[in-house]
């Protein structure tokens, strides 16, 4: 049986065939199935009627189950919340468990007598139909650039030899990253050869044709989440790490941060932290390019960085910085996600300082996700928590 693709981890995916497949049914579908799909629009206006239809169909042969009570280490984090946020309301939930396992999708009925239920994938905000301009990073880009909202230089390609020639023109380094998806897979950051940039887009292209180039900004990883246009939250995001006391070894240092409850293990779906990998082959490698080992001691105050890049599930921290977000910078989110005009969106950014106006600084919107981790506002390393679940829902009851 084939490895786990290690471009993907920790999502255990072994083929790519269907994410190929999406792209040229995608294709198809806009040059040539596009007048069935209105039709069908203008047909079937209560998306949920039909899909109600045909998860009773197959909920007769047990194919579909609908569990009132999952087993929290089968659902994601960030679903998790709003389930159990909605258990406290008196919210009659359930998660649609298909073909023996869970698919992040989920039915409710409003607590008000109704009898009507609600479907809903991750996120009882996620629109119907998932927002394609919100994931697709090029649709994204230009759309942010119509309404001056700051975004890195690039473009999308399919063809090798054009995107050379743009990244030679354009000027390294370069980031490679398909043309949809999250997690950062199968995505390559500060290119800064020809060669690398080659290698690079295989990789990519492993995980569908197209991918875009764009240029490398320097900074500080954030993460903003906007919920009905007008609340946000927003997450300093940085690499695993330990601090030296000057008497500790690097291994010591890991098992103390790692003994934190609330991290997880690697892989594990209802935590928002995880543990430090300490003998994971690329960490140690990591600490050999920095001279150093699981035995080395480092100085008082020394942070030690054990990843070059923003990997899942590797112990990455979340510093909540909400309440330290410049207003001009909140305005800037607000007017991004009424561009989109959605209720849910998550945006991740690099920025010299969240807490001073974009203008004046370098500052980049790299993407949007229509069903963002909101996990990471509730469940920070460090700050206050923000009760994101609980907006979620009042806005929802609103409705």
């Amino acid at each position: 049986m084939p490895e786990y693709c290690k471009y993907c981890l920790p999502t255990k995916r072994r083929s790519h065939w269907d994410l190929r497949a999406d792209y040229y049914m995608d294709i198809f579908r806009k040059n040539v199935m596009w007048p069935l799909d209105k039709l069908a629009g203008w047909i079937v206006s209560d998306t949920d009627w039909l899909w109600e239809k045909i998860l009773q169909f197959f909920a007769l042969f047990k194919v579909v189950e609908f569990e009132k009570n999952p087993p929290p280490d089968q659902i994601l984090n960030r679903s998790l919340i709003i389930f159990r946020e909605a258990k406290a309301r008196g919210i009659e939930i359930e998660a649609i468990k298909i073909a023996g396992s869970y698919k992040n999708e989920y039915r409710f009925r409003m607590p008000r007598g109704e009898n009507k239920w609600r479907y809903f994938e991750g996120n009882p905000l996620v629109p119907g139909t998932r927002q394609e301009t919100t994931d697709h990073k090029l649709y994204f880009k230009k759309l942010m650039r119509e309404h001056e909202i700051p975004v890195p230089q690039g473009e999308m390609f399919t063809d090798m030899a054009e995107a050379l020639n743009y990244a030679s023109r354009l000027g390294y380094p370069v980031v490679v990253k398909p043309a949809t998806g999250s997690l950062g897979y199968h995505s390559t950051y500060f290119i800064k050869s020809e060669d690398k940039l080659t290698k690079a887009i295989a990789i990519a292209q492993i995980f569908r044709p197209d991918f875009l180039v764009e240029k490398h900004i320097f900074g500080t990883n954030y993460r903003a989440t906007v919920l009905g246009k007008q609340h946000i939250f927003v997450c300093r995001k940085e690499l695993p790490n330990i601090v030296g006391d000057g008497v500790s070894t690097v291994e010591q240092l890991i098992d103390c941060k790692n003994a934190d409850p609330n991290r997880g293990i690697y892989g594990q779906k209802n935590t928002t932290l995880h543990q430090i990998p300490k003998r994971d082959p690329e960490l140690s490698a990591n600490l050999n390019r920095q001279g150093m080992h699981l035995a080395s001691v480092p100085k008082r105050r020394e942070k030690i960085f054990f990843y070059s890049d923003f990997l899942a599930g590797t112990g990455i921290d979340f510093i909540n910085e909400s309440r330290h977000t410049h207003p001009d910078n909140r305005e800037l989110f607000i007017r991004a996600s009424q561009a989109l005009d959605t209720d849910l969106v998550g945006f991740d950014l690099i920025c010299e300082d969240i807490r001073q106006p974009y203008r004046g600084q370098t500052f980049g919107i790299l993407e949007a996700n229509s069903l963002p981790y909101l996990d990471m506002h509730q469940f920070p390393s460090s700050g206050r928590p923000d009760p994101v679940a609980k907006i979620v829902w009042d806005l929802v009851l609103q409705k």
